[in-house]
């Protein structure tokens, strides 16, 4: 029950922080793109709160690369959505900087994830 009211009240700072920034941006770790992001759409049709969070997986050819896999949705008041986004980026850690290996569907077969 404390939690619940808690996060009751802390609402309105969500809300205040997204109408001022436009978007706020919770890391998972160093890698790119992981990470859980709310942001706001304000397009002449559009209207609304996008959605995304990312998850870590290890490639599926042994490489050692390291794949996001990336799924979102759309939350619109105004105008319709299409298709819940699905994307994958897989990275390979080189003297302590990532590069990309693969983006896209040919990420998404590396991750073993399916394209939807």
């Amino acid at each position: 029950m404390l939690v619940a009211w808690f996060t009751l009240l802390t609402l309105p700072c969500f809300a205040i922080v997204l109408a001022t920034q436009g978007e706020i941006i919770l890391t998972h770790s160093d890698i790119p793109l992981d990470d859980f992001r709310v942001w706001l759409i304000q397009q002449p049709k559009e209207r609304g709160i996008a959605i995304s969070n990312s998850h870590r997986v290890s490639a599926s050819d042994g490489s050692g690369a390291v794949c996001t896999v990336i799924d979102g949705t759309f939350i619109l008041w105004q105008g319709q959505s299409g298709d819940a986004p699905h994307y994958c980026s897989c990275y390979q850690k080189e003297s302590g900087n990532w590069s990309s290996v693969a983006e896209g569907d040919d990420a998404c077969h590396l991750a073993g994830e399916s394209s939807k």
